[in-house]
């Protein structure tokens, strides 16, 4: 950010009318970013809710639910991704572009470790969908992947208790997470 706010800074040092308009556009922009981009998501769900002739009350817990989705993911990632987006502010206003790829791509894998039991349920739903109609079209009849998706349900129909997937994924995650941060550390 450091680097936005010297292009600010430059801004707001202009005279005149327009100057100050503009520099005061750019930083509302910068500053509402994100929040005109959440309204526009949540526009957009709504739109193709109202669309495939989803009931209000359906429309309205959707919405409720991403919204409290993304909330949690910003505080949980929030820690790593400061660090990050403030290195990668001070990397672009050096211009210093050699060092931002492995940035980008070093913090999404940590936060793939650190949320791969997340991204397990969700990509458990995605494979059990496709494989469900993949084999409708070869064999006449749907199969499934999983007993159940997501991936949890299917650890309780195999007979797991709730309490032991919630050990296993606490420990999985515990695992990741651990392994994340010695990488980061050494």
């Amino acid at each position: 950010m450091a680097g936005i706010g010297f292009e600010l800074k430059k801004l707001f040092r202009r005279k005149g009318l327009f100057a100050w308009l503009r520099a005061y556009g750019y930083a509302g922009i910068i500053c509402t970013g994100p929040m005109l981009l959440g309204i526009a998501l949540q526009l957009g769900i709504l739109l193709l809710c109202s669309w495939a002739g989803a009931e209000r009350t359906q429309q309205d817990l959707l919405v409720c639910m991403v919204t409290y989705t993304l909330l949690s993911s910003l505080t949980v990632t929030s820690f790593f991704s400061m660090p990050v987006t403030r290195y990668l502010a001070d990397m672009l206003y050096e211009e210093r572009e050699d060092a931002i790829l492995p940035s980008f791509w070093g913090s999404s894998v940590l936060l793939l470790l650190i949320g791969f039991t997340c991204c397990m349920s969700s990509v458990s739903v995605i494979l059990q969908r496709y494989y469900y109609k993949a084999t409708r079209k070869i064999y006449g009849t749907p199969r499934r992947l999983f007993k159940m998706s997501p991936l949890h349900h299917h650890f309780e129909k195999c007979g797991m208790k709730e309490t032991q997937i919630v050990l296993m994924y606490t420990v999985v995650t515990l695992v990741l997470t651990a392994l994340a941060v010695i990488s980061v550390i050494v």
